[in-house]
């Protein structure tokens, strides 16, 4: 269980109080990690200095997953250490997080508060001022973050969530120097956001997977995300040995690492491992230059696919392709479509339909779309005569 200790002085205003910062980071460090029901990712526990008896305090969800509970306190000092204070705060927690198990909640109650209690009991308080002088002393906050990161991926692990969501796309964020693994990193992002997708891969509650790749794991898990709709996964990458290889093991070392994060989200989150070993089989058989699908459809004797490669810059336009063939026949034919950026192409290819004797694609209907459209100077809808397009191979 997270927690967040703040304060309120309502004589002095003041917000902060040395005892309660070091018993924040003191909670923390040995109950971060430690699993205790998904119905609060936090307890925030406020203490009130010089109540006023006709005010009411809070116990209520904050930011539909937050416990907020105030509690009254009494400290005589702000800025002295006080074993005693120190150590009636403290117990001022255990009445705080059964506080918590009063307050409503509009999905299924998982909160175990008699675990907490007892995590909390068992917790060794400072004995004497100097013990409690040692220990705001010695906080750690990098230390705490990768407690957190660590017991959240048990925590899924253990207790998985339900998949209620399609994964969209993927990220790659590294922690060395601007440019290092570019294109690389920009190749492997469009093609595994292309080929999870196509995979119908689903999530618990998130649609895009951030990989964080650094020199190591540790390091990698600085970053954890904020939002709901993404969730981090990590790498690592020896960047040494990468910046002095060549470009085809530079793309081999950086596609390792990220087979790695990609499986550890699989196995930590429950994703389709089959579906995941899929994707890394096609990428490791075909490599980064195949060929990636759009949009497709079928219709009687017709398929249709919109197709592209990636190209090796991330400031180049890519070419989008219509590809055609009839089962019945035997024959096939390519046009081109466009010369755009990839990031633009969700809003110009939002629909394929196969009619008599055409092929329509049609862009998304969105403000957002209208202003791409007019950016790249391109029509909302592009037509295609099938009999046409069969009968040549590439048409420029």
């Amino acid at each position: 269980m997270r927690f967040l200790v703040e304060y309120k002085d309502t004589k002095s205003k003041e917000n902060t109080n040395r005892n309660l910062k070091v018993l924040d980071s003191f909670l923390n460090f040995n109950l971060i990690d430690l699993f205790h029901g998904w119905t609060f990712e936090c307890i925030l526990i406020r203490f009130i200095n010089h109540h006023e008896p006709n005010t009411k305090l809070k116990c209520k969800t904050l930011y539909d997953s937050y416990a907020e509970v105030e509690v009254v306190s009494n400290f005589q000092s702000n800025s002295e250490l006080s074993l005693q204070e120190f150590k009636t705060a403290f117990d001022e927690v255990k009445l705080a997080v059964s506080l918590a198990n009063q307050i409503e909640n509009k999905s299924q109650k998982d909160y175990d508060l008699p675990k907490l209690l007892q995590d909390l009991e068992s917790i060794k308080v400072p004995a004497s001022i100097e013990e409690l002088i040692e220990l705001e002393n010695n906080l750690d906050w990098d230390s705490i973050h990768q407690k957190r990161v660590d017991g959240l991926i048990a925590a899924w692990r253990e207790y998985p969530l339900p998949h209620n969501r399609k994964l969209q796309g993927i990220r790659i964020y590294d922690q060395f120097d601007k440019g290092d693994l570019w294109p690389y990193a920009y190749i492997y992002s469009e093609l595994l956001t292309n080929l999870l997708n196509k995979a119908q891969l689903t999530t618990p509650g998130y649609r895009e997977i951030y990989f964080s790749v650094s020199h190591s794991l540790t390091e990698a898990k600085k970053n954890l995300a904020l939002n709901t709709w993404h969730k981090y996964t990590y790498c690592s990458l020896n960047i040494e040995k990468f910046r002095s290889s060549d470009d085809r093991t530079k793309s081999k070392m950086l596609f390792e690492s990220l087979k790695g994060g990609l499986r550890l989200i699989a196995d930590f989150d429950k994703l389709d491992r089959e579906k995941v070993e899929d994707v890394i089989r096609k990428i490791e058989l075909n490599g980064t230059d195949s060929e990636l699908i759009v949009l497709s459809k079928s219709k009687g004797d017709i398929k249709a696919q919109v197709v592209h490669s990636i190209p090796h810059d991330h400031r180049a336009k890519t070419t989008y392709y219509l590809e055609l063939s009839s089962i019945s026949t035997g024959e096939s034919g390519k046009v081109k479509i466009a010369e755009i950026h990839s990031l633009w192409a969700p809003y110009i290819f939002g629909s394929l339909k196969i009619k008599k004797d055409v092929v329509e694609i049609t862009g998304r209907k969105s403000e957002r779309a209208d202003v791409t459209r007019a950016m790249e100077n391109l029509p909302e809808r592009f037509e295609f005569r099938i009999e046409e397009v069969l009968k040549r191979a590439t048409l420029g």
